[in-house]
């Protein structure tokens, strides 16, 4: 079996290396190659900044032996020194790193009480099972954000089981995925937080609850062309987390990627919120609804990017509330947002629906259509824009 290295590089070699002879091996260079943010693996282009060349190395024929193995890691990590690179061992021996970076990398910002966020945020129907889509969401975080994965998670505070301990990717999804109660996730940093809410799950709180997932991550990283990009990515991979790629059916109904003020807070869902964010993908009953066509990402989930937004009625528009209140002296202004007048009610269990509608009979907001009307034809007559049609 070949012996492969690469190099992942901001900067274009002078002219083709020429590596070392080793008796019975040829040790050759490819060509350099220049490559995109979506072909550099996400743990090097979200810790090195300007990844654009890639070059690899390959040894064989046969299995090289350890001092052979050694001596061409060496003469790659010269290689990737002068090029400012990062090198990938494609065969790591155990215990050994898959990457070691020999450039410079990210200065993540620090993360405390007073740093800005920007959030990723899903709402997935009650009935979709969002922890029984488990091997979905860890590996759009794996191929998108590999920080979002935990480091420690369990189910109290703080989480009792470590990742690498408990068996890594596999052991994970296979809690995720039997879990009965509500799970606590720390991720890694610069990954602030990662809430996973299921409504099918018991602990939840009575009410109508949908499904909910949410990335917390420093607002700072967003300056950072390939951050920006992931984070974009990794909106779109969760959405279609659990829906029929025939059909499009399931998934996430609304998901924003928002920067400083998170959008409907908690798995309490009242509507679309009036700010859409950076970025948000409409599913289900919304996309049916749009009247302004998006990327499709699927038959069923269309992508839209600010300032060009999906243009639903208003009736489905949650706005935010602003309560004065004392703590300490001092008056804060928390977000809230009202109902909105219709919320379809496929979104919830059979069971929440007449609590959905209670809640919008005490909101005073349903005058004309009282929430679980669905998205009536008269809030749809005009027809929507060709699906996938693009922004």
């Amino acid at each position: 079996m070949e012996f492969k290295l690469r190099i992942w590089s901001a900067k274009q070699p002078d002219a083709a290396p020429e590596p070392p002879r080793y008796t019975g091996f040829e040790f050759a260079a490819l060509p350099t190659v220049a490559v995109g943010p979506d072909e550099v693996p996400p743990e090097v282009c979200l810790n090195a900044p300007g990844i654009a060349y890639m070059t690899e190395f390959v040894l064989g024929p046969g299995a090289p032996g350890d001092m052979i193995r050694s001596k061409a890691r060496k003469y790659v990590g010269e290689q990737a020194s002068w090029l400012d690179g990062v090198v990938e061992d494609l065969q790591p021996e155990p215990g050994c790193p898959r990457f070691v970076f020999r450039c410079d990398r990210y200065a993540f910002p620090p993360v405390n009480e007073f740093t800005e966020k920007m959030y990723i945020s899903l709402w997935y129907p009650a009935s979709a099972g969002l922890y029984s889509n488990a091997a979905g969401i860890v590996s759009a975080f794996g191929d998108c954000i590999p920080f979002c994965l935990p480091e420690r998670y369990g189910f109290s505070v703080p989480p009792e089981t470590g990742w690498a301990e408990a068996g890594g990717r596999e052991a994970f999804e296979a809690f995720l995925a039997a879990a009965d109660r509500p799970v606590v996730w720390f991720p890694s940093l610069p990954a602030v937080r990662v809430t996973a809410r299921d409504a099918a799950v018991p602990g939840t709180g009575p009410g109508g609850h949908v499904s909910y997932l949410s990335v917390e991550l420093p607002e700072g990283l967003f300056r950072y062309p390939e951050w920006n990009a992931a984070c974009r990515r990794l909106l779109r991979r969760l959405a279609l987390v659990g829906a029929d790629p025939a059909t499009g059916a399931g998934g996430a109904f609304f998901g924003q990627f928002v920067r400083r003020r998170e959008g409907v807070s908690s798995w309490w869902w009242r509507g679309i919120p009036d700010e859409l964010g950076e970025a948000c993908v409409l599913g289900g009953p919304y996309a049916r609804c749009a009247s302004q066509a998006g990327t499709a990402i699927s038959p069923g989930h269309y992508y839209y990017e600010e300032p060009e937004g999906p243009g639903l009625p208003p009736e489905l528009i949650s706005k935010p509330v602003r309560r004065l209140f004392r703590r300490r002296g001092a008056y804060s202004c928390p977000d809230d947002f009202t109902l909105a007048r219709t919320v379809p009610e496929e979104l919830f269990a059979a069971a929440d629906r007449r609590d959905v509608a209670a809640a919008g009979g005490q909101n005073g907001a349903a005058a004309e259509g009282a929430p679980g009307d669905g998205c009536p034809a008269e809030n749809c007559s005009e027809a929507p824009a060709e699906p996938g049609a693009g922004n």
